[in-house]
């Protein structure tokens, strides 16, 4: 029983990751974008590299939670099980999902994964926008920190899986890694956002900036 227990968790994590990036976006071609780089190659193709990761370690976790379920005693814990930290990760990972979708509705056909400034591009300044001034980012660092938690703790498919080849170590800390960095490029990246907003927007980005002087989180950033 202790392995079916995950089970629900895995699905409303799976749900979660669904939730934040199930929206079709408007592509840009790569003459309209401003900001270039490796950092603006990479970015745009998080969202299939996230989608793609998610099935993988949710088809093999719940493939070995149900595996656990049928060779163990009921009173025996596998490798895979609950603790405080997978909860946790789970639900930063649904409110991650709750916080991006808003935000990308609100921002409607003007959300890109490039950084640009379309035709008729309008300031929206409603809705998640007048918490925080980017909150897509901030749904996307929670995400990620509870990505972390939920799979790289205690009894996560992470730990599961560490024995399986001599390279897995290996692969965890480079998926870590990218996990961190993508956090790391999200905020930074909100400050180039900002200068281009107040380029185009000038006095109405000042206000909006005075009214939502925070960036991802409230009091903090």
């Amino acid at each position: 029983m202790p392995s079916l227990i995950k089970l629900p968790f895995l699905f409303l994590y799976a749900l979660a990751i669904y939730f934040a990036n199930n929206r079709t976006y408007q592509s840009v071609p790569e003459k309209e974008r401003p900001v270039k780089g490796f950092r603006e190659l990479i970015i745009p193709r998080i969202r299939l590299i996230t989608e793609l990761l998610t099935v993988a370690t949710v088809a093999i976790e719940a493939t070995l939670l149900i595996k656990q379920y049928h060779s163990l005693p009921a009173n025996e814990t596998g490798p895979l099980y609950v603790t405080p930290l997978s909860v946790l990760g789970c639900i930063m990972a649904m409110i991650a999902g709750y916080i991006r979708h808003r935000a990308i509705a609100t921002m409607g056909p003007m959300f890109t994964l490039a950084v640009t400034i379309q035709d008729n591009h309008k300031l929206i300044t409603h809705g998640p926008y007048g918490v925080v001034r980017h909150p897509a980012y901030t749904g996307a660092v929670i995400g990620l920190t509870g990505s972390v938690l939920y799979n790289f703790g205690p009894g996560s498919i992470m730990q599961a899986v560490i024995t399986w080849s001599p390279i897995m170590p290996y692969f965890q800390a480079i998926l870590f890694a990218s996990l961190v960095w993508v956090g790391i490029v999200m905020s930074l990246r909100s400050g180039v956002e900002d200068k281009l907003l107040k380029q185009q927007f000038g006095k109405e980005w000042e206000n909006w900036a005075k009214k939502t002087p925070y960036r991802l989180f409230p009091y903090v950033y």
